[in-house]
C-alpha cells in the first residue's frame, strides 16, 4: 500500500475514534454531543448574565444536548446559573408511574423546601421519577453543589438521595466534582440547621458534574422570542453524567424524558427558562402560573402552554438484547428472568418477546470503534512495517 494512502487511512481511523469519544464532563460542550436537542425559544426573565468571571447576576438556559455512551447518560445544558442559590432543576421520567403533578410530601433540600413543588403539573406524557438540582452562592463560599433525589412516586416524606459539592475550582466560575454513592449531600449550614441529611443514598455509580459560568452571550433579558442562533453558539454551562442503572431498569428502546427549568432558591418561583422552551411572550412562572409569587408552585401547569416542555431520548441498541450479543434469543430470556424485579420489569419481557429472533448488523457481533490511541498505535505499526518493507525492496 502506498505510504500516502496509509497516512490517509490512519488519519481517518484516528478521527473516527475521536468522533466517537465520550464527552469530558467539565461544563464545556464537546463535539460528541452532536446538535442541540432543544434550543431556547424565549428571552430570560431572570436577567442576562454579563460578567465573564461568572459571579454577576443573570441566569438563562440556552440549549440542551444529550447522548448515551457506555451505559451512561451525558447531559449538557448551556447557559448560566447565578451565584444566588437560584437552582437549575432537571426532572427525569424513566419508569412507569411517577408524578405528573408533584406531591408536597417528599421532604428534602434546605429545610425541606422541596415541598414548595407541591401542585406543580407537567405536560401530559411526563411523570417525574427523579429530581436533580444544582446551585451555588456566596453563602457557601461560591461552592457549586449538585443533589439528585429519587422521589419514589411522591407518596412519602422520606426519600433517597445523594449530593456533593465541587472538588475542583471551588469559589471560581469553573468548577467540577463527583457525587459518590456514599455522598449524602451537604452537612448543616450556618447555625447548624438546614442541610442536615438523614436520607439514604440510592446511587450505585458515581455521578460526575462540571460547571462553567463564563458565558456572556446567548439569550438576552426580556420575554420576547429568543435569538436561537445566539443560543446555539453558547458552549458553556452545566454538564453531568449518570449511569443508566441509577435511573431505573433501562434497556435498549426504553425512553428517558427530561424536563429542565431554572428557578429561585426556595423552589417556589420559576423563571421562564425551560428546555424545551416556553412560547415567546411568556414571563416568569410564579405560584399563580404567570409570574406572581404565592409561596409555592401549585399554580404552575405546563399543560397550559403550547408545546411540550420535555424531550425524549431513546436508549440505543437492539431491543430485547439483554446480554449484549447483538441478537435476541433464549439467552436474553434467561438474563431477563434472573434480573426480574431488580434490573428488569414485565415490560422488558414484552419487548423481548416482540423482538425475538432479531439480529443486529455486523454478522450478529457488534464491532467496537477503536479508541483513538489504539488506532494511532496500530497505524504507526503499519507505517513502520511499510517503511521497512519499502527499504528492503529497493
Amino acid at each position: 500500500m502506498h505510504s500516502r494512502w496509509l497516512m490517509i487511512f490512519c488519519s481517518m481511523a484516528v478521527l473516527a475514534g475521536v468522533a466517537n469519544a465520550q464527552p469530558i464532563v467539565d461544563g464545556t460542550r464537546d463535539a460528541a454531543y452532536g446538535p442541540a436537542l432543544a434550543l431556547q425559544t424565549v428571552q430570560t426573565g431572570f436577567g442576562d448574565a454579563s460578567q465573564a468571571d461568572g459571579l454577576g447576576s443573570g441566569g438563562e438556559l440556552d440549549a440542551l444536548y444529550a447522548t448515551i455512551d457506555d451505559d451512561r447518560l451525558y447531559v449538557m445544558l448551556t447557559g448560566n446559573i447565578e451565584n444566588s442559590f437560584n437552582k437549575l432543576s432537571v426532572f427525569f421520567d424513566t419508569q412507569a408511574g411517577g408524578e405528573n403533578t408533584l406531591s408536597a410530601a417528599p421532604a428534602y433540600d434546605f429545610e425541606n423546601i422541596s415541598q414548595n413543588f407541591g401542585g406543580l403539573t407537567f405536560d401530559d406524557g411526563f411523570a417525574a421519577d427523579y429530581h436533580l438540582y444544582a446551585r451555588w452562592g456566596s453563602f457557601s463560599g461560591n461552592v457549586f453543589a449538585v443533589d439528585i433525589v429519587d422521589r419514589q412516586g411522591g407518596v412519602n416524606s422520606t426519600v433517597t438521595g445523594n449530593g456533593a459539592s465541587s472538588s475542583s475550582g471551588a469559589g471560581t466560575a469553573i468548577q467540577s466534582g463527583t457525587v459518590l454513592p456514599t455522598d449524602l449531600g451537604l452537612t448543616a449550614g450556618p447555625g447548624g440547621t438546614g442541610e442536615v441529611r438523614t436520607l439514604d443514598g440510592f446511587l450505585t455509580e458515581p455521578l460526575a458534574f462540571g460547571f462553567n459560568n463564563t458565558n456572556t452571550a446567548g439569550v438576552t433579558s426580556g420575554t420576547g422570542a429568543a435569538n436561537q442562533a445566539a443560543a446555539a453558539a453558547v458552549t458553556t454551562g452545566f454538564e453531568f453524567s449518570i449511569a443508566l442503572a441509577d435511573l431505573g431498569p433501562l434497556q435498549a428502546g426504553d425512553e428517558i424524558k427530561l424536563h429542565t427549568v431554572y428557578g429561585n432558591s426556595n423552589h417556589n418561583f420559576h423563571s421562564n427558562q425551560t428546555l424545551p422552551g416556553l412560547p415567546a411572550g411568556t414571563g416568569n412562572l410564579g405560584g399563580n402560573g404567570n409570574g406572581t409569587f404565592t409561596g409555592d408552585l401549585a399554580g404552575v401547569d405546563f399543560g397550559d402552554f403550547a408545546g411540550d416542555q420535555f424531550l425524549t431520548i431513546t436508549v440505543p441498541g437492539l431491543v430485547g438484547d439483554y446480554n449484549d450479543d447483538n441478537r435476541v434469543d433464549i439467552a436474553d430470556y434467561t438474563v431477563w428472568r434472573d434480573g426480574l424485579g431488580d434490573q428488569f420489569t414485565i415490560a422488558h419481557y414484552t419487548a423481548w418477546a416482540n423482538n425475538f429472533g432479531a439480529i443486529g448488523p455486523a454478522n450478529a457481533q457488534a464491532v467496537p470503534t477503536p479508541e483513538p490511541a489504539a488506532s494511532a498505535i496500530a497505524c504507526l505499526l503499519v507505517l513502520i512495517f511499510a517503511g521497512v518493507r519499502s527499504r528492503y525492496a529497493r
